[in-house]
């Protein structure tokens, strides 16, 4: 849903505690932060995930879209 743009905020919002409870995973069976590949992936993402909670989805998503489209009455089946 993220990558097409779709409720894009929310979804980022239930990928928080996914990726917060990866992040502490990870590192409680390890001493520390280590700097390996799954710790830097979960990272990555989670830094994401919060970019694209704050900025939201852009011009060419699907809610973009929608909202474009919302006065126009495209999409509905009435005369």
């Amino acid at each position: 849903m993220i990558l097409v743009g779709l409720w894009t905020r929310l979804m980022c919002l239930l990928q928080l505690p996914i990726l917060i409870g990866a992040i502490i995973e990870i590192n409680s069976h390890r001493a520390g932060f280590q700097g390996g590949n799954d710790w830097l992936l979960a990272l990555a993402a989670l830094i994401m995930s919060l970019f694209f909670l704050v900025e939201g989805s852009g011009p060419l998503s699907m809610d973009g879209y929608f909202e474009r489209n919302r006065g126009s009455g495209a999409g509905t089946n009435m005369p």
